[in-house]
């Protein structure tokens, strides 16, 4: 895994140098860049795949010159296939061999995560892009004179000032992330997952390269287990690629621990960790990881994890975030990879994505009941009733949206609501704020009939690229580390979306494909035990340690927030409600007073 970063116009050198060497965290092993007299290209690299330098970054032939983060996990076979004379044993010099093959739509034969910049030299064009999933950032902006890109925020202020979005915020509170193209900042933009930017001659083209496709529908049981085993399998052995070892995380949960059980049967040993909590009985998941480690034999590490270490962690925390980011897990999950980089550990594989693709969200299925008040023939009435009688509760702005016919699933990760928005800020909240955030989300689910899949497209987005994914790709590359994600396999995920919902949720089940195929791996207390978040004190740490109340201090310095309401909720926090909503808060207040105060 690596850092990209790189100029389309005027440029200083040592400048622009500096610029990438602030992200040598994302890749230590080597660094380099090429320089042309209106571009520039640098890459700070992490060697897995080929270490050697033959696989040094930027790359170049005749035609193109790249840098290039991610893994492409089909290489083997387009070295075998494409018409291309490799010089390297690596899977960078795929994509510009692909590039060869395929021009613009060279993207579709990769199989991979990826953020990359491609400069074709005799076209003097640029292609920007990030795989379908967005699993590796990509941000950008453009003025009169260059138009700059790079794999972090950080690098990009050294070309352009600071200056706050106050919309971004609205998204902020409603998802816990800005989602979409959307930054914290202005000017600066991310490219969206599954898209492609043009750059050639001042003007910027987007074009969305790549989404999952709905295939015929599955409605076979035995059928879609054995498609989902055989792909999963094949997945993980992908991923196993590469010369350096490789740790995995095991939460106990049906995902990671499936994951680790078929790399056990591929690989033989592996090495696995997980986070307890000493005191906190009720968030430590470890001995459920412990019950798969003994079935699968592996050797076994439990990291614990306490207050001191999440107080002390915070500032490194949200250095490697950069932006808010409404997921407290992000803290245990930073610290836990810090103690695998620590043991020698370059790659990690992970569980992320099962719950999205194999619909793991038990509320699905209460949003696919009320969505059908829709057709209710006399809701007049009731959506007249719902704009007389406001309540806070998340339920009353489900109906209402119902009612009134506007999008109603907005992701199963949505936190304010955008009456409650208003309730909190200071400034005034339209209805239906959030809508306009999810927007590209939106439009790829609009393709898919069925309303199961419309939400787990949403999720895709919202909760998975926006969220998850992001606090993955922060926490594992401020430690040196490579993540990756078995899951997220674009065959595997066009195979799950295939399986009809139904299915899916068979006997009033959540990811009931899932657990047949675990059934061969997993025990039975491993399958059938109650879904649970990776939970830990987090407010109650806050509330005790006067960090909350930091927070509070600090709005009567920016007065973002309605002071009466952060009251109203630190009095609920103490009551043990609404602990997402105060992570939120205290998040973006921290991370406003250290950007703009």
């Amino acid at each position: 895994m690596c850092s990209i970063f790189g100029i389309l116009g005027e440029y200083d050198l040592e400048k622009a140098l500096r610029a990438s060497d602030a992200m040598r965290h994302r890749g230590p092993h080597s660094s380099g860049y090429w320089a042309g007299e209106r571009i520039f290209l640098a890459h700070n690299r992490l060697a897995i795949v080929d270490p050697s330098s033959a696989s040094d970054q930027p790359i170049a032939n005749e035609r193109a010159v790249l840098v290039f983060n991610g893994e492409i996990y089909n290489y083997k076979e387009l070295r075998d296939r494409l018409p291309y004379s490799f010089v390297t044993g690596g899977d960078t010099e795929t994509v510009l061999a692909a590039y060869e093959s395929e021009r613009e739509r060279f993207l579709e034969i990769l199989d991979g995560m990826y953020a990359l910049a491609l400069y074709d030299r005799k076209r003097e064009k640029l292609y920007l892009a990030r795989d379908i999933f967005g699993k590796k950032p990509l941000f950008f902006f453009k003025d009169k004179s260059r138009f700059v890109f790079s794999s972090e925020l950080r690098a990009l202020f050294h070309f352009c000032d600071k200056r706050f979005c106050e919309d971004t915020l609205s998204s902020y509170l409603s998802f816990g992330s800005a989602l979409c193209e959307r930054t914290f900042y202005e000017g600066i933009y991310r490219i969206k997952p599954g898209t492609m930017l043009v750059v050639e001659k001042g003007s910027v083209r987007e074009k969305e390269s790549l989404f999952l496709r709905e295939k015929e529908t599955i409605k076979d049981e035995n059928r879609a287990v054995g498609a989902v085993k055989s792909a999963l399998f094949e997945s993980v052995e992908r991923r196993l690629q590469g010369q350096k070892p490789i740790a995995f995380l095991l939460s106990g949960g049906i995902d990671s621990s499936l994951i680790a059980a078929m790399a056990s049967r591929l690989r033989g040993k592996i090495d696995t960790f997980t986070i307890g909590y000493e005191g906190y009985k009720k968030h430590d998941e470890s001995p459920f990881a412990q019950m798969v480690s003994k079935t699968i034999r592996s050797d076994h590490r439990r990291v614990v994890y306490d207050k001191r270490l999440f107080l002390e962690g915070l500032e490194r925390l949200f250095f490697a975030l950069e932006e808010p980011l409404g997921d407290p897990a992000s803290a245990p999950l930073e610290y836990l990879f810090s103690k695998i980089s620590s043991q020698g550990f370059e790659v990690v594989l992970g569980g992320e994505g099962g719950d999205e693709i194999f619909l793991g969200y038990g509320r699905y299925r209460e949003f696919a009941d009320i969505e059908k008040a829709a057709g209710l023939k006399y809701k007049n009435w009731l959506r007249n009733y719902f704009k007389r009688h406001y309540s806070p509760n998340k339920e009353w702005e489900w109906y209402k949206r119902v009612f009134e016919g506007s999008w109603l699933f907005r992701g199963s990760s949505e936190i304010f609501t955008d009456l409650q928005k208003g309730f909190v800020l200071r400034r005034p909240v339209k209805d239906n704020d959030s809508l306009k955030f999810m927007e590209c989300y939106i439009k790829r689910a609009r393709n898919f009939k069925e309303p199961l899949k419309r939400y787990t497209v949403v999720d895709m987005g919202v909760r998975l690229s926006d969220l998850y994914l992001r606090k993955l790709d922060r926490v594992s590359m401020i430690n040196s580390i490579e993540a990756r994600t078995p899951m997220l396999d674009r065959n595997l995920a066009e195979l799950a979306l295939s399986i009809d919902g139904d299915l899916h949720l068979k006997g009033g089940s959540t990811k009931y494909i899932l657990k047949k195929v675990a059934e061969e791996f997993l025990a039975p207390e491993i399958l059938n035990r109650r879904k649970k978040g990776f939970s830990f004190p987090f407010m109650e740490w806050l509330l005790e340690s006067g960090e909350f109340d930091r927070a509070i201090k600090i709005n009567e310095g920016c007065d973002i927030f309605r002071r009466e309401a952060l009251n109203e909720l630190k009095r609920q926090l103490k009551r043990r409600r609404f602990s997402m909503h105060g992570w939120l808060i205290y998040s973006f207040l921290v991370w406003f007073e250290r950007e703009f105060m």
